[in-house]
């Protein structure tokens, strides 16, 4: 309709992966024990140069990924209204940090996005300096020795700390603190 080439389908490995994407799933945990999903994930999936959309098999639901440009503006921006985050990732993404921008659609969605908008001049966007310091908080707060720590709050005083910097000119300095390993 678009004008858009078919979506290149990812060659699944025996049965189980061709009907629920097993292959790829097991591939992603084995990734992941490992510390280094995300670059397979990245190396699987984007490693031949002709491909930039890709459908690929979850379960029982077919994902399609892309990193053309066309395509994500066309996702975030020129038909937004057009697409929904689907349940998962709200599912996933409400307890992490809430309702908010990353988790909700719509015209909840629109008051999140009209509400931020004024910080993300390309001016002050440009400026990741401003970013350095609470990001080494942040990963510093993290344990090391794969203690368990509360993301959730870690990830809320990012953005206290992100926010009051970018709207104050001052951050309050939340994660400076740091935080409680169990």
């Amino acid at each position: 309709e678009h004008g858009c080439e078919p979506v290149h389908k990812y060659s699944h490995e025996g049965f189980w992966g061709k009907l629920l994407g097993t292959d790829v799933i097991l591939a992603m945990i084995a990734s992941a024990k490992e510390g280094r999903m995300h670059e397979a994930n990245r190396l699987r999936n984007w490693s031949n140069p002709k491909i930039n959309t890709l459908q690929v098999r979850s379960l029982r639901q077919d994902l399609v990924l892309t990193i053309e440009p066309e395509n994500v503006k066309t996702i975030l921006a020129t038909k937004f209204g057009d697409y929904s985050l689907g349940y998962v990732r709200i599912r996933t993404f409400l307890p992490l940090f809430g309702h908010g921008i990353f988790d909700t659609d719509g015209a909840a969605w629109e008051r999140s996005r009209g509400l931020i908008r004024p910080n993300f001049v390309r001016q002050q966007v440009a400026d990741l300096d401003m970013f350095e310091s609470p990001i080494n908080q942040l990963i510093s707060s993290v344990p090391a020795n794969g203690g368990t720590v509360d993301l959730q709050d870690l990830f809320f005083a990012l953005t206290i700390d992100s926010a009051t910097e970018f709207l104050f000119g001052r951050s309050t300095n939340s994660l400076a603190g740091g935080t409680s390993a169990e």
